[in-house]
């Protein structure tokens, strides 16, 4: 279908709301001859924490680093502690664009925030330089055999199958869904 439009025009594409894997990036970039960027941010970050700087600094997969003043930390979510860069946890962020707490919410306000740091319910890792990768919702993440799984990730590796179009992971039937990847793989 784009091959019936003209986009000669689009110098570069934005990509936010999702994480974005970095085959994706490749493919829109080969296939529109544009540059493609990420970002991350949500409401309670008025609204963005994270912007992909221009290449040759972006860093594929990656939502960037943090923007001027903006911290990024990653933690357990169960225990609260932080975690060492390149583990997988909750992101957390702090800085001046980040709320104040919900209006007239104070239960809310106080489940999203732990200390200064807002809570921001999504599942992700820092790399050794600072950059984000967002894996998915942390609602959404599902353990199995110890394992924390987002499916997206999951997702991902069902569309590399030549006869699967799509795919959703739906984490009922996960000794079902390993089982099948232990077959596909």
């Amino acid at each position: 279908m784009v091959s019936n439009y003209n986009l000669s025009s689009i110098k570069t594409l934005f990509s936010g709301a999702a994480p974005l894997g970095a085959d994706t990036e490749v493919a829109v970039e080969s296939r529109l001859g544009v540059a493609v960027k990420q970002a991350y941010g949500m409401t309670e970050l008025s609204p963005a924490s994270h912007i992909c700087p221009y290449p040759p600094k972006n860093k594929r997969g990656s939502v960037g680093p943090p923007l001027p003043s903006t911290h990024v930390a990653v933690a357990d979510p169960d225990s609260l502690q932080f975690l060492p860069k390149g583990d997988v946890g909750e992101i957390w962020v702090r800085g001046p664009q980040v709320m104040m707490g919900y209006h007239n919410r104070p239960e809310e306000t106080a489940k999203i925030f732990v200390g200064e740091w807002l809570r921001t319910g999504d599942f992700g890792y820092c790399d050794a330089d600072g950059y984000l990768f967002v894996k998915d919702r942390l609602k959404e993440v599902f353990k199995c055999n110890g394992n924390q799984i987002a499916p997206a990730e999951l997702e991902a590796v069902l569309l590399k199958h030549p006869s699967i179009a799509d795919a959703a992971i739906i984490p009922i039937a996960t000794r079902l869904l390993v089982r099948f990847l232990k077959h596909l793989l």
